[in-house]
């Protein structure tokens, strides 16, 4: 079987980086059939966007560029920063609600009353709940960043804007599956396919 899941994972290797790449020479077609080759260089700047004015290099009109291009990658390392912080305080999260898992997993199981049996039901309900909790909490987080990083164009900030929400919303869903299938170490877990049913 491992030879068949070698397979199966550098199929599905293969199958996105060509799906990414027919992607790109596409998206690249389209660009140049809609005249969107060099649109940064026209893209007028957000109405929330405050800089200063210069002329432009391109064509000699008055541009608003960033009065402080120090300030604005400032703003952004620690804007990396705060949200290194919240995907820190997902991790200790998750770790500690399955802590309570494990905890449960130790206890003698047989004076269990009814109540008790419900007991991983409801530490999966409580890290579905943390989980939401801090998706929401942080997409509003991302959004103040955002505005406060002052990013020029609006393509530059809704990259940015996926960029931070997607990489914690995929952390943070994802990272409790990540916990049980590699680090968390309980007596239960030794045999894999328990661990792949967890």
């Amino acid at each position: 079987s491992t030879i068949g899941d070698l397979l199966a994972v550098l199929v599905i290797i293969m199958w996105s980086t060509l799906m990414i790449e027919s992607w790109y020479r596409r998206e690249w077609k389209l660009r140049l059939r809609w005249g969107m080759m060099q649109y940064q260089h026209v893209e007028v700047p957000r109405a929330t966007f405050r800089g200063k004015y210069v002329l432009s290099t391109v064509n000699g009109l008055r541009t608003e560029t960033y009065a402080n291009k120090v300030l604005y990658w400032l703003k952004r390392f620690a804007s990396i920063c705060i949200s290194f912080l919240c995907v820190l305080m997902v991790v200790v999260a998750t770790v500690w609600i399955w802590s309570w898992q494990g905890e449960y997993t130790d206890m003698d199981l047989t004076h269990k009353s009814g109540i008790e049996e419900y007991f991983p039901v409801a530490i999966g309900m409580v890290n579905s709940a943390q989980i939401l909790l801090f998706n929401t909490l942080y997409t509003r987080l991302a959004v103040i960043l955002n505005e406060w990083e002052g990013h020029r164009l609006e393509e530059e900030y809704y990259n940015q804007l996926v960029i931070k929400r997607i990489s914690f919303v995929v952390i943070s869903s994802f990272y409790s599956l990540f916990y049980i299938a590699f680090v968390d170490d309980r007596e239960a877990y030794q045999d894999n396919s328990v661990r792949l049913e967890a």
